[in-house]
């Protein structure tokens, strides 16, 4: 069985430098310039709308928070918009002293008013309000002070606003009628040249009002490519720069092309598969169980990674707080299996549907082996093939059976809330709801002392693979590829790769 590396490995990030010659130039002379391949477009370029990770990658580019935690990734907490910052005894109350400096894309000086309507946002907004639960108010006493007052102590809520979630908009610009998703207004090193059309490529050029370092890379051009296999052969042509999401099968094509670099890394992404509890026969735990007996993690492994990543015995790994390894990684038993169907009162099986995002290829060959290893216990298995907004869209709406569904969160508390607890997002039909699974994580969310937390998220962990409302298949490593010119990249999350950050070698 394999699982993932140390952590204190793990935790490393991985940076790969390169230099040469190539790159390109902007239509501005001289300027930088690289091209961003995406498998699938974003569905909006507003924070506080949007889940979907290809969102959140380019929104990065666009907006400030109010600290910098490598996009709500990590406990040390850097100053951005805010310079300084105090806590009250209580640690209910945070004081924030902001620059007055910060220009948002419009020509707007940023005002301690527009971190207070975006934190309002965040608090109503339908993707972000369970973010927010624990702010009670925000204030604004003048121009450059934000408060936020919360309604308990919660330990992680500077790594959190860091995150993009919080990335601070303009109050004018979401009020003046303008479709925000698709004329976003932010703070950030680069801002949208034009119109965003979902489908179609689309630009990002340089801030000349930002506040911090100007970028070595001054644009960059975002192109829509669904087919991985396409990305490759665009990436070795030298039509893009960067491909966030390379498969097991394209590490040997990139690893032997000279002009690419190779990232690879542990990460924070879960594969699991969820049910429609609505009615039977999901509803059934016993159901659920069968359908986990009847899984050969490893197969998953071998079949859909090549080997590469780890078997999840739960939605944290060893990068997180709350890992826990005495829960069983893979408990392949066809007998048990069997067992559980007639318990559950289908002895002679059933049939059903498993919907998979077409654009995931992983998932794809997850759900190929599963249909087979299902089908040794009279479970016929229709796999349902959708495109990534159709597919998405039927998770919203519960329009599903079985499906294979894909989250990333650094954050454990983010990650347990998701999944477990009864208002989480992506427990989407909100049957799966415990009061002693709420408790917990909402007690969690507030311990300060690290011993106490980690106890407690192992328990959380141990009662979902009990109660078994998903079943935690891989992790797979995070693989990126990229022009071997650009220098500064690192793997810090999947949804997390700040440009501006880059050098490209000419």
């Amino acid at each position: 069985m394999k699982k993932i590396v140390a952590l204190a490995l793990a935790l490393a990030l991985v940076t790969l430098a390169g230099c040469g010659g190539g790159g390109k130039t902007s239509g501005d002379g001289d300027a930088k310039a690289v091209t961003f391949s995406l498998l699938s477009a974003p569905a909006s370029l507003d924070p506080a709308t949007t889940v979907d990770g290809h969102s959140l990658m380019v929104e990065t580019q666009l907006f400030n928070m109010l600290v910098d935690s490598d996009g709500g990734n990590s406990a040390e907490i850097r100053p951005d918009i805010a310079t300084d910052w105090t806590v009250s005894d209580d640690g209910l109350t945070y004081t924030f002293q902001l620059r007055d400096d910060v220009y948002f894309h419009n020509g707007k000086l940023l005002t301690a008013g527009d971190v207070v309507y975006t934190f309002e946002r965040v608090m109503v907004e339908p993707y972000t309000s369970y973010l927010a639960v624990m702010i009670d108010s925000v204030e604004a006493p003048d121009d450059t002070t934000f408060v936020a007052h919360l309604s308990y102590p919660f330990a992680d809520f500077l790594t959190m606003i860091g995150g993009i979630y919080f990335g601070i908009c303009c109050e004018e610009a979401i009020t003046s009628g303008d479709d925000f998703m698709y004329h976003p207004v932010g703070t950030g090193p680069y801002k949208l040249d034009g119109d965003y059309v979902p489908g179609q490529s689309f630009r990002f050029v340089y801030n000349e009002d930002y506040y911090g370092e100007a970028p070595d890379i001054r644009q960059i051009d975002f192109r829509i490519q669904p087919n991985t296999n396409t990305a490759v052969i665009s990436l070795q042509n030298g039509e893009v720069d960067f491909v966030p999401a390379l498969t097991v099968n394209d590490i040997s094509t990139v690893e032997g092309d000279g002009n690419l670099a190779l990232y690879q890394a542990p990460s924070y992404t879960i594969h699991y598969v969820c049910f429609n509890k609505t009615g039977e026969p999901f509803s059934i735990q016993a159901v659920r169980e069968a359908v986990n007996y009847a899984i050969n993690k490893q197969d998953l492994l071998d079949g859909a990674l090549n080997g590469v990543g780890a078997i999840a015995n739960a939605p944290l790994n060893s990068l997180q707080m709350g890992y826990n390894e005495e829960i069983p990684f893979n408990e392949y038993d066809l007998e048990k299996a069997k067992a559980k169907l007639a318990e559950a009162g289908y002895p002679d099986g059933f049939s059903c549907r498993l919907m998979v995002n077409s654009n995931n290829a992983v998932s794809m060959k997850i759900a190929q082996i599963m249909q087979n290893e299902l089908a040794q216990i009279n479970v016929n298995v229709e796999v349902e093939q959708l495109e990534k907004a159709t597919w998405s869209d039927n998770l919203d709406n519960v329009n599903f059976e079985m499906a294979l569904g894909t989250l990333n969160w650094a954050d454990t508390n983010n990650m347990v809330t998701y999944l477990y607890h009864s208002q989480g997002t992506f427990n989407w039909d909100h049957v799966y709801s415990n009061p002693e699974m709420d408790s917990m994580i909402e007690e969690a969310s507030r311990i300060l002392d690290a011993e106490e937390r980690t106890e407690l998220y192992q328990n959380i962990v141990a009662l979902g693979h009990e109660e078994l409302p998903i079943i935690c298949l891989l992790f797979p490593n995070e693989i990126v590829g990229a022009n071997k010119n650009i220098s500064g990249i690192e793997i810090v999350d999947n949804c997390y790769f700040p440009v501006w950050k880059w050098t490209l070698n000419q």
